[in-house]
């Protein structure tokens, strides 16, 4: 929200290396959602990515999603807000998947109630041709 303080957060910024091309880098780390829902993550991710696709330059992206890439038994209910993402008409390419054919097993590790618990909610993407 704005004017308010909030760990939540969506940032973008052109970059421009020396003798390079300009390209934007963007990072978000949103509310984590306790419902299967995922609707805050879907809203405020897509406009971003919609943000990044108006400068039609190449991006990077991270982004702190709070959710699954895919329906498992620690996330049961469907992967919306990566769908959404992924699927956006900005073609992003998963970073992990190009690099380790598959997005990782874990990207946090917390100890929750005496269990450590493992998800994959933190994503790295790239467009490289506006």
């Amino acid at each position: 929200p704005l004017n308010e303080k909030s760990n939540q957060v969506a940032l973008i910024a052109v970059v421009e290396p020396l003798g390079g091309i300009p390209m934007a880098v963007a990072t978000t780390h949103l509310l984590a959602a306790k419902t299967p829902e995922e609707k805050e993550q879907i809203s405020a991710d897509q406009s971003t990515v919609e943000r990044l696709q108006q400068l039609n330059l190449p991006c990077i992206i991270a982004l702190d999603m709070n959710a699954a890439p895919e329906e498992s038994s620690s996330a049961p209910y469907a992967p919306e807000a990566y769908s959404a993402v992924m699927q956006h008409a900005l073609k992003l390419e998963s970073a992990y998947i190009k690099a380790l054919g598959a997005e990782p097993s874990y990207t946090t590790c917390k100890v929750r109630d005496g269990k450590e618990k493992r998800h994959t909610i933190d994503y790295i993407s790239s467009q490289t041709e506006p």
